[in-house]
């Protein structure tokens, strides 16, 4: 596959991406920590996508989804040394992969555990999506951290509210997203309206 663009879909979760390792998860307890420190720990090693997969199963198949709020969707995936691509979905979680042979999608729906798989032959997008998730901004782009899906919902509700225009709500939460991306939580880095709208400013707004 070609360098990858990762583009967060606005929505409840939290999005990650180390390398071209991904990971996205609703989020909530400590496990979304854990999911969070496996996928830096795995880039760090040098790790590809089945050593991913690998890791989220363990983590996973030691949670208790009857006394917990978190991380009861999730998804996980990252190229292979052998040029395929290894996928992991858990819960309500999805994930769509285009390949030679047409998109390969893998479902969680029903499965009392993880599914994992390895698709052949990926040739472009990929797409990992939780329940509620929307439609990617094209002007949106996460080359790296840890970034809550629902700081770009909220923003956009924000300015529906204030009757903006379409451009100026999705500014306002690609901004939001990109203050989220100045600390190591999803929420920490967050600060006021027009701190966030500074960032646009600073740094302007690209395509890929």
């Amino acid at each position: 596959m070609t360098a990858m663009t990762v583009r967060p879909l606005a929505g409840p979760g939290v999005v990650a991406r180390a390398g071209d390792l991904l990971l996205v998860c609703t989020d909530g307890d400590s496990t979304v920590s854990a999911l969070l420190g496996a996928l830096n720990e795995v880039a760090r090693a040098g790790g590809d996508g089945v050593a991913l997969v690998r890791r989220v199963a363990g983590l996973l198949s030691m949670v208790d989804l009857s006394q917990t709020q978190g991380a009861e969707a999730c998804a996980a995936a990252g190229p292979t040394r052998d040029g395929g691509y290894a996928v992991l979905v858990s819960g309500s979680a999805l994930a769509e992969v285009a390949t030679a042979a047409g998109d390969v999608t893998v479902s969680g729906a029903g499965s009392l555990t993880a599914v994992t798989r390895l698709v052949p032959d990926p040739t472009g997008w990929v797409r990992l999506q939780l329940p509620g998730a929307g439609t990617a901004h094209p002007r949106s782009r996460l080359d790296g951290g840890v970034v809550a899906g629902n700081m770009r919902a909220t923003a956009i509700l924000l300015g529906l509210h204030e009757d903006w225009d379409l451009d100026q709500c999705l500014q306002t939460a690609v901004c939001a997203a990109a203050a989220s991306l100045s600390h190591p939580t999803c929420t920490g880095g967050m600060r006021s309206l027009s701190a966030c709208l500074a960032l646009g400013k600073k740094f302007g707004f690209r395509t890929a």
